[in-house]
């Protein structure tokens, strides 16, 4: 697969970078696809090239007609230098992902594009969801759900009765200015800071709750265009069985076209079971 490497700027001056892969011309069977693209947006620690599942969604929108961008986000990497500044999983705000796909969308349509595909895996759902129920500035013509996942339960889960322990002491960092500490291998998280850990676990956490599924998911209804969630059936990160995640997800869809898909045998990213990724892809891209 051929890669077009640029920059673009972020709509608060960070400088990011992505990747097109344009479909075939022969592809693109009517106008649409031409003006529209698929953006996919990384998980936590990722890069916008990492594995075969980017690849796998690069190929399923080439095949149905549509180009295809991904890009390094503000939080790839547990801790990065962007721009001069530090950033990376550890120590990104999560609301600020708005900027960083405003930026991206903003240069895709400075080269032509006027609608757009978001794609998500892992937090990457998390993001997306939120930039398309909180952001109109962009027409958006549809989401994918790659394993959104609860971090919230998961954590809990990791933790066990020590959690709320190690929330307090990332509180207290956080309430004395320390938020930037990067917190000790037994809050068994990848090098975060404090203020990351604080401010996802948090009860009034925005991205924690996106997909709490101790609670209704709300944000999904909140997109009227259409959704496709997508979970393995052996997801390493379920905090139920992932056919019951994607009930409570297909609960708020609001749109007719809007679906969900088990993968059998795959995990949190599909690993060995692309084919079956790139079929599911490939019918609801075929389906816009």
């Amino acid at each position: 697969m051929l890669w077009n490497i640029f920059s673009f700027k972020t709509s608060d001056g960070l400088d990011l970078y992505g990747g097109l892969i344009k479909a075939k011309k022969s592809q693109a069977k009517h106008s649409k696809a031409e003006k529209t693209i698929v953006v996919h947006v990384h998980g936590m620690t990722d890069f916008f090239y990492d594995g075969k599942l980017v690849e796998t969604v690069a190929q399923a929108a080439n095949a149905a007609g549509y180009d295809f961008f991904a890009f390094n986000n503000r939080g790839m990497g547990s801790v990065s230098l962007i721009s001069k500044q530090f950033l990376g999983t550890s120590l990104e705000k999560f609301e600020d992902c708005t900027y960083d796909i405003s930026g991206a969308l903003q240069a895709l349509r400075g080269l032509g594009y006027e609608k757009f595909i978001l794609s998500g895996h892992s937090t990457g759902c998390q993001k997306i969801t939120y930039y398309a129920s909180e952001v109109k500035k962009f027409s958006i013509e549809a989401l994918i759900l790659m394993s959104p996942a609860d971090d919230l339960a998961v954590q809990r889960k990791a933790l066990g009765n020590k959690f709320e322990k190690y929330f307090n002491e990332a509180k207290k960092l956080v309430q004395d200015h320390n938020g930037d500490t990067i917190l000790p291998s037994e809050f068994k998280t990848p090098m975060w800071s404090a203020k990351r850990f604080y401010h996802l676990f948090k009860e009034t956490s925005v991205e924690g709750n996106i997909f709490n599924y101790e609670r209704p998911i709300t944000m999904t209804g909140k997109i009227k265009r259409p959704i496709m969630a997508l979970f393995g059936s052996e997801e390493q990160y379920a905090v139920m069985s992932p056919s019951d995640m994607l009930k409570k997800i297909a609960n708020s869809f609001a749109d007719a076209k809007s679906k969900t898909v088990l993968i059998p045998g795959a995990d949190h990213s599909f690993h060995g079971e692309e084919k079956a990724l790139y079929a599911a892809l490939r019918k609801f891209f075929t389906s816009l």
